[in-house]
């Protein structure tokens, strides 16, 4: 059957600032109170905000884009019913990744009100993305079902486990234009996230909605 699931603490393997959202988990069961799992979540945050002061004869913005996915494949066991309420144990093998950016930039909109050598159209954008890891874990679950109907249950689920977590390089990119000129381009590099096992990146709680045929 199928479950669909909000997320409670914290997204499972990984750990991200873009919104929460739901995951689709997928169980075919192959034995009475045995079934495999797989499930996914995929994620997106945008935000941004642009403000033009005509005081100072400028215009700002900034903006953060956020996205995260994590696939997860499992086997899990029933507990036995009693007589509607299904607790069950299982473990899930989880792979996830998620990727980080934001800018800023400020521009000159009224070279009469700033410095003398700026021209309308002068600015300086950086641009920074983000160090992120790519995330591969085990992590042990227990979860309850509560049958509302024959084939219809709600539930909870709660899992952690350990978690390696892959850096990724990260880099920053400074553009400009000065006295209406194109001043050169910046571009570093970040030193790549921290490799390592961790117990604090594969937490998870979940309230599940289930279908089962």
């Amino acid at each position: 059957g199928y479950s669909i699931t909000r997320d409670g603490l914290q997204t499972i393997g990984f750990n991200s600032n873009a919104s929460r959202t739901g995951s689709l988990l997928y169980r075919q069961y192959f034995a009475d109170d045995k079934a495999f799992r797989a499930s996914a979540n995929v994620r997106w945050n945008a935000v941004g905000n642009n403000l033009e002061d005509t005081t100072r004869g400028i215009k700002s913005s900034n903006s953060i884009r956020q996205s995260a996915l994590s696939i997860a494949l499992g086997i899990q066991k029933s507990l036995g019913i009693r007589p509607r309420l299904e607790p069950y144990v299982g473990v899930d093998l989880i792979g996830g990744f998620g990727s980080s950016k934001s800018s800023t930039r400020t521009e000159i909109i009224n070279e009469n009100k700033t410095g003398e050598t700026d021209k309308n159209g002068d600015f300086n954008e950086t641009i920074n993305t983000n160090s992120t890891p790519f995330n591969f874990g085990l992590a042990p679950l227990f979860g309850v079902n509560y049958y509302i109907l024959d084939g219809i249950a709600i539930g909870a689920e709660f899992s952690y486990g350990i978690n390696l977590a892959f850096g990724t390089h990260g880099k920053k990119d400074i553009t400009g234009k000065q006295n209406g000129t194109d001043i050169p381009a910046v571009h570093s590099m970040e030193s790549p996230s921290s490799m390592g096992i961790n117990f604090q990146n594969m937490g998870s709680s979940n309230i599940t909605v289930s279908v089962y045929f």
